[in-house]
């Protein structure tokens, strides 16, 4: 199975198995937030504050090894969740 991201919220019920929320509820949540920022803007910083993340715990991603990722952004939409999921792809070579 290949890990990918997927749209979810809260009001769909039960997360499918094998997927781990990315949402600002969690710690991988982008905390730039686009009525703050444009999503190009938002989606740059949040590559700055990922990569600050990894230098101070390599293991900040290891628990999403082999896990689909979960957010509120529609899939057609570029999405800090798939610059987390590249980044899992790239460093754990799955």
């Amino acid at each position: 199975m290949k890990t990918k991201r997927i749209k979810w919220n809260r009001f769909l019920g039960k997360l499918p198995e094998n997927t781990m929320r990315v949402d600002r509820a969690t710690r991988y949540g982008n905390p730039y937030k686009l009525d703050e920022y444009t999503r190009e803007e938002s989606l740059r910083l949040f590559t700055i504050y990922l990569e600050e993340k990894l230098q101070m715990d390599n293991d900040f991603l290891k628990p999403l090894i082999n896990k689909d990722l979960a957010c509120n952004c529609n899939l057609n939409e570029e999405c800090h969740g798939n610059i987390i999921l590249n980044r899992v792809i790239e460093i754990y070579e799955i």
